[in-house]
């Protein structure tokens, strides 16, 4: 297929369509492609009556068990409007019933839905801080206060992202992501990267550059979905095919979606991906994540061979979806994912049935009424006429349409959710992913992010080189990410250290004072673990940062490869 025919708008993404979440998946539709028995299970399910809740009544308590609903719903107006608005409608079950890890150390709400919450022991909480604080992600995790006892004995506490260094959301609200699309929004937790897929095991997972700037494909993902249909592909030779696809961004990947599908029904597919750790035997640590990726095929880009072995075109694919790894169980059998996606498709489907619902409760009042345009202009013309009894123009009828969208659906960063992922059959990232039907021929990578940090905020006071106490925290902050940038692989050339004055002190020119400065970043850098071969001095030219002279008296840290 040429490039022309494999438009960005061939494979739908994955806000045309809701997210079938995970707690669903074992219920009927799921089954019909891959229940695994459940003797299989290592995350399991514990009833609502066998494990005990101690709730949090502290005041302003953040109640436990929130659950998101999945699709978009006419809901009561929240901004004193009248007639119907729409949004996500929110739940709090008393005590529904857990999926629980292996070992006790991680629950979550098992009803269908998106979790807002999950559960930890305190360890499994306290590693997973430290692990996000280690790839510089922006997301922290706190402790909520409502625990739950578990039938071994166990006690596991709420736990709810914040943003870190910024204070929590008030009551009843949710932090929120800058992004909202899946990938952008695992990008920004893991550290605001994704640079990198892993392939292979144990000594052989090394990582290797791909480019996932593409709009519905990963770069040389289908080629390696092309060369495990046509026989055993080694580390080697995998992470070749994966960086194919950073020569053109924009091309065309190769259909092999036929071949790769029927070969995953047969079996044999499957076996040589497990091989590499891809699909569901792809694990990603605490600060990767995961991407399901649909491999296309010439019979269309929604055509999946994977299920039956047969072609079998589904009504809308999507082209991928990101999750982020934010915990893990003390035995890394189970994880919980933080993830979003693009809400565009279920604002058109929501904003259908809004229109349906406002015809049919207010028929009385606006039976009569001449109504034309997009679904969304026509709600606006229905909201309109209920507050005005007027006919709306076509700006006054946008006008109301926006203004009720924004009293729920204004902070779509903060729709997130979680999510289990298990490593017995069908528990999977990417057999979750696989049973929920919105794929076609899935191959399922882990992906990390080893860019290199850059600081620019460690700032003195002026006419200092001595270091405060926030300017320390910056530093060793920026150490901790770039080794373990290091550890997982990036390479390294060099750190640059510039120091900046804005004039003299401490008897000093200006030029000195910023010598000074950049020599004391550099010995804390030393001191945190940095390699002193990797680290290199230079000075900044004066007023590089503007006319404000506190904007000058900095040092600025920057990796390079």
């Amino acid at each position: 297929m040429t490039r022309t025919q494999f438009r960005h708008d061939a494979v739908a993404p994955h806000a045309r369509i809701r997210r079938r979440p995970a707690t669903e998946l074992a219920g009927a539709e799921g089954a019909a492609r891959q229940a695994p028995p459940a003797v299989l299970q290592r995350y399991r399910t514990v009833n609502a009556t066998a494990y005990g809740l101690t709730p949090d009544t502290a005041p302003g308590a953040r109640a436990p068990f929130t659950l998101a609903s999945p699709d978009l719903a006419p809901l009561p107006r929240t901004g004193g409007g009248t007639g119907l608005g729409m949004g996500y409608a929110q739940a709090t079950p008393a005590q529904p019933p857990l999926l629980v890890a292996n070992d006790d150390s991680l629950a979550i709400n098992a009803q269908q839905g998106e979790p807002k919450e999950f559960y930890a022991r305190d360890d499994r909480l306290a590693a997973a801080r430290t692990a996000l604080a280690d790839v510089g992600s922006p997301v922290d995790l706190q402790s909520a206060g409502n625990a739950i006892d578990l039938p071994t004995g166990g006690r596991l506490t709420m736990v709810q992202p914040t943003l870190r260094d910024t204070a929590p959301p008030g009551q009843g609200a949710f932090v929120a992501l800058a992004n909202t699309i899946c990938r952008d929004a695992a990008k920004e937790i893991i550290g605001r990267g994704l640079t990198h897929a892993r392939v292979g095991r144990g000594d052989q997972r090394a990582p290797v550059r791909v480019v996932t700037s593409g709009s519905q494909v990963v770069g040389g993902l289908h080629e390696l979905g092309g060369a495990l249909a046509q026989g055993p592909v080694d580390a080697d030779t995998a992470r070749g095919h994966l960086a194919s696809g950073q020569s053109e961004q924009t091309r065309a990947p190769e259909l092999t979606g036929k071949a790769y599908g029927e070969g995953l029904h047969g079996g044999k597919v499957g076996t040589r991906a497990r091989g590499l750790r891809l699909n569901e035997a792809a694990h990603a640590d605490v600060g990767e994540a995961y991407v399901t990726q649909s491999i296309g095929s010439a019979a269309g880009t929604n055509v999946d061979h994977s299920a039956t072995g047969v072609a079998q075109a589904n009504a809308f694919v999507w082209g991928y979806h990101y999750a982020a790894v934010v915990a893990e169980s003390g035995d890394r059998a189970d994880q919980v994912t933080m993830e979003n996606y693009n809400r565009s498709g279920d604002v058109q489907q929501g904003t259908t049935a809004l229109l349906q619902r406002l015809k049919h409760d207010f028929a009385a009042q606006v039976g009569g009424l001449a109504l034309a345009g997009k679904d969304s202009d026509q709600v606006g013309q229905i909201l309109h006429f209920l507050e005005h009894r007027t006919v709306a123009s076509v700006d006054e009828a946008r006008a109301a349409y926006r203004t009720m969208y924004k009293e729920r659906l204004a902070s779509t960063g903060a729709m997130w959710y979680f999510r289990m992922v298990g490593s017995q059959g069908g528990q999977s990232f990417h057999e979750q992913q696989a049973a929920s039907g919105y794929f076609a021929n899935p191959m399922t990578a882990v992906v990390a992010n080893l860019s290199l940090p850059s600081e620019s905020g460690v700032i003195f006071t002026q006419g200092s080189a001595d270091l405060d106490p926030a300017a320390q925290a910056k530093v060793q902050q920026f150490a901790r990410v770039l080794l373990t940038r290091i550890r997982g692989g990036a390479t390294v050339s060099k750190v640059t250290v510039e120091g900046h004055a804005s004039g003299s002190g401490l008897g000093l020119t200006r030029k000195k004072l910023a010598q000074r400065r950049a020599a004391a970043v550099r010995a804390l850098l030393i001191a945190a673990g940095v390699d002193a071969a990797l680290v290199e001095l230079a000075t900044g030219n004066k007023n590089a940062w503007g006319a404000a002279p506190a904007a000058n008296r900095r040092v600025v840290l920057s990796g390079h490869e």
